[in-house]
C-alpha cells in the first residue's frame, strides 16, 4: 500500500526529534529561568518520538496513512488538555507586546522582554 506522509515521518523526523532534543539540552544551560520551557520541549519531543514510532509501524505493517489520524487526534486533544505546560511559548511580552528575540522565547520562562524583567527585578 502506498503511504506517502507515514514513509516521509518514518523516513525523516528522527532529525526532528533530534532537533527538539538538542533545543533541551541548550535549555539546560539557562538553568531555573528555562524550567518550564525545558519540561515543554520534553513533552514535545515526546509526542515527536510517539510519530515517528507510530509512523514506522503504519510502514511495517502496510497500513494506510488514515491510521496516523488516529495518533494525531489522540495528540490534539491530549496537547490541547496539557497546553499551558505543552506549549509555554509566547512571541510577544505578556507586559508591553514587544516582539521577544529567540533566545527569551526559548530560554525564559516569564515570557517577558528584557526592560520588563529589569522593571520586575527594580520593583522587587
Amino acid at each position: 500500500m502506498n503511504n506517502p506522509i507515514s514513509t516521509f515521518i518514518a523516513d525523516n523526523f528522527f532529525w526532528a526529534l533530534v532537533a527538539v532534543l538538542a533545543l533541551n539540552l541548550f535549555q539546560r544551560k539557562h538553568g531555573v529561568r528555562a524550567k518550564k520551557k525545558r519540561m515543554a520541549t520534553l513533552f514535545l519531543a515526546l509526542f515527536v518520538f510517539a510519530l515517528y514510532s507510530y509512523a514506522i509501524l503504519v510502514v511495517q505493517l502496510k497500513l494506510h496513512d488514515l491510521f496516523l489520524l488516529i495518533y494525531v487526534a489522540v495528540a490534539a486533544v491530549v496537547m490541547y488538555l496539557l497546553r499551558k505546560s505543552v506549549l509555554p511559548f509566547r512571541f510577544n511580552c505578556i507586559s508591553c507586546g514587544k516582539r521577544l528575540d529567540p533566545k527569551e522565547i526559548a530560554f525564559e520562562d516569564s515570557n517577558t522582554c528584557e526592560s520588563c524583567r529589569e522593571k520586575q527585578t527594580e520593583e522587587a
